[in-house]
């Protein structure tokens, strides 16, 4: 693999801290909204979801 080849992948698995925000903020809104699970099990969820984004590289 080219040095370019590896630029133009690694901004592929990059993600902006906007765009990281953004979803983070549409999880947020859409938990809120979710009246089918138990609290604490939508609360889990949510935090792995939320530590799942905070991975990836920017």
């Amino acid at each position: 693999m080219t040095t370019s080849q590896s630029e133009a992948t690694q901004e592929k698995t990059n993600l902006p801290e906007r765009e990281r925000e953004r979803i983070k903020q549409a999880i947020l809104n859409s938990v809120a909204r979710n009246t089918n699970y138990p609290p604490d099990e939508l609360a889990k969820l949510t935090c792995d979801v939320i530590c799942l984004i905070d991975s990836y590289k920017y």
